[in-house]
């Protein structure tokens, strides 16, 4: 995917303007997510996302971007951990639970992958990437890269 904020700089240097704003950073940051959550919808697939990834997104802010324009998907293990970890990660994982109440985020029906030494919300992820053909996988484990990339 391009980068905008490449494209807007380019075009600033070429008017010959050098002071960047605030308001540009954040206008940059607001487009390529819209580019993002558009590629995603467009690719007609799901992202499947583990705990951590999840939580990731609702801390800087993307979860209502990636919810509103991705199918996004998580196993009930995974809503599970999020809920699980409310006492730390208050905000996050309320609203995690939240998404799911409101169908914004799809719950699916998970296996467990055998073999992984990891917690269940990457087992079951992992089981449900390996079986779905329409999903991408969102992770930070690197045991589950390191699975993804020998299949």
């Amino acid at each position: 995917m391009a980068e905008y904020g490449r494209e807007h700089s380019e075009r600033k240097h070429a008017k010959g303007e050098t002071n960047w704003s605030t308001p540009e950073f954040d206008h940059i940051a607001e487009e390529q997510a819209r580019r993002e959550g558009e590629a995603a919808r467009d690719a007609n697939s799901v992202l499947i996302c583990d705990t951590n990834s999840l939580i990731y997104l609702a801390k800087c802010g993307l979860l209502e971007l990636w919810a509103a324009h991705a199918s996004l998907c998580i196993t009930a293990d995974v809503l599970d951990e999020c809920v699980e970890n409310l006492s730390i990660h208050a905000k996050d994982g309320g609203l995690i639970r939240d998404f799911v109440a409101n169908g914004k985020i799809a719950l699916i029906q998970q296996g467990v992958h055998e073999g992984h030494r990891r917690g269940s919300g990457e087992k079951s992820i992992l089981h449900f990437y390996e079986n779905n053909k329409n999903g991408e996988l969102l992770t930070d484990d690197g045991e589950v890269v390191k699975i993804c990339r020998q299949k």
